[in-house]
């Protein structure tokens, strides 16, 4: 109660309430910016404490090729830009079923360098002469086996030409042709064995292959019977 009575603390206590938020932001930022301009540098310290190793160049080649199945393969072929990768992708499938193998060959026909395409042509010729030599060496045996021994001749030509086609190995025309051949075979089989389920899935098989559906059926039915 003195105090309002007093004119001197009166005007001191009014000029403090209104210079305080004025005064305290211009020293704020005064304090602020000597902290800035006169901090130690930390940032290189620190970033020389963390040792990164260096990447493997053949990552991609040690992670997708390390457990490879046809869909890494077929990623490598389709995604790498590093031709000796594609190329060892390649070769890897000769590692893999002709099942597996083809589609992947057939993908690096498409390829942009030659060396690989050639590669995968090769690759693909070498798997056709196999069977076309099976076949040959088969059908050389048609004139020189006894007639009960035929039908094992006649079964391995019939799986051969299927193979041919069922591995995509031939196409348009020649498809057609090797089919109706593989037919002709299997039915020759059937012929003289009836009571063997294989051959009559097969004839299921190839018979599909021709639309021919009567058969096809007929041939599945026998199939589960036997």
């Amino acid at each position: 109660a003195k105090f309002r009575n007093e004119p001197t603390i009166f005007s001191f206590m009014f000029l403090m309430c209104w210079l305080v938020p004025f005064v305290s932001g211009i020293g704020l930022s005064f304090s602020l910016s000597i902290a800035i301009y006169s901090a130690k540098p930390v940032t290189k310290e620190l970033t020389n404490t963390v040792h990164s190793e260096a990447l493997p160049d053949n990552l991609l080649e040690s992670v997708q090729l390390s457990q490879y199945d046809e869909s890494s393969v077929i990623g490598i072929l389709e995604s790498s830009t590093i031709k000796e990768q594609r190329i060892k992708a390649l070769l890897k499938t000769r590692q893999m079923k002709d099942q597996e193998a083809i589609p992947i060959l057939k993908v690096a026909l498409l390829d942009p360098v030659d060396e690989v395409r050639l590669l995968a042509y090769s690759m693909l010729n070498k798997k056709e002469k196999n069977i076309d030599h099976l076949i040959h060496q088969e059908s050389k045996k048609l004139v020189a086996t006894p007639t009960q021994k035929l039908i094992r001749v006649h079964l391995s030509l019939a799986e051969s030409y299927w193979e041919l086609s069922y591995l995509g190995l031939v196409t348009g025309q020649a498809k057609q042709h090797i089919l109706q051949d593989a037919y002709k075979h299997i039915q020759l089989v059937l012929q003289n064995d009836k009571t063997s389920a294989e051959p009559y899935f097969l004839q299921a098989r190839i018979a599909l292959a021709l639309n021919i559906y009567d058969i096809a059926e007929k041939s599945l039915s026998m199939t589960l019977k036997l």
